[in-house]
């Protein structure tokens, strides 16, 4: 009897990895919550026009004040690599900035295009940016995010992700049901690679 179990094991082993991969395999789907917003943030990308809840950048704003002054004001508070190579003064001087602004554009309408380059210390609208690219994807995880497909006229209700390894850590990808890409954390999360080599 030992000795049947024994060389059954393998089998059993090689059947549970053949189902794992599967389950690996399918297609990790998030619904979007229906819920109609009061008032939204519109944020251009390649493939989508994204619509966030002006409530969710403002519920933010209130758990960061905290988070950073128990902190000291640490870049670390950040996933954003945009906040990595800050100093302490910085991070509270830029959080500073970004607060006074807001407090300023309650109703007023803020379009964000990722195709426009803004930079990290201004004064008008772009001073927002860096903190909806970083709670962008934490949206999107919790289907928060209403969208729009370029290019398509049927509504959005559902869309996919994917786990990505960059160097032993883990990026997800948002895409439509086509295929059509969303979102890659990495481009919040990580530097920019860039190709210096010659041709």
């Amino acid at each position: 009897m030992k000795k049947n179990l024994t060389a059954l094991l393998p089998l059993l082993l090689s059947a549970l990895a053949v189902f794992a991969q599967q389950d690996e395999e399918k297609p990790n789907i998030i619904k979007i919550q229906p819920q109609p917003f009061e008032d939204s943030i519109v944020y251009k990308r390649e493939n989508a026009v994204l619509y966030i809840d002006r409530h969710a950048l403002d519920d933010y704003f209130k758990m960061l004040d905290t988070a950073l002054q128990q902190r000291k004001y640490s870049p670390k508070v950040y996933q954003n690599v945009q906040f990595a190579h800050l100093t302490e003064q910085d991070v509270q001087n830029h959080y500073s900035q970004a607060i006074a602004f807001w407090t300023t554009v309650p109703g007023q309408p803020l379009v964000y295009d990722v195709n426009n380059f803004n930079y990290f210390w201004t004064n008008g609208p772009g001073i927002l940016q860096p903190y909806i690219d970083e709670i962008l994807p934490q949206l999107l995880q919790q289907g928060k995010v209403h969208l729009v497909e370029k290019n398509v006229k049927a509504p959005v209700t559902k869309y996919l992700f994917a786990n990505h390894d960059i160097n032993g850590r883990n990026y997800r990808i948002y895409k439509f049901a086509d295929g059509k890409e969303i979102l890659r954390e990495q481009d919040i999360y990580t530097e920019p690679i860039i190709n210096t080599s010659k041709k």
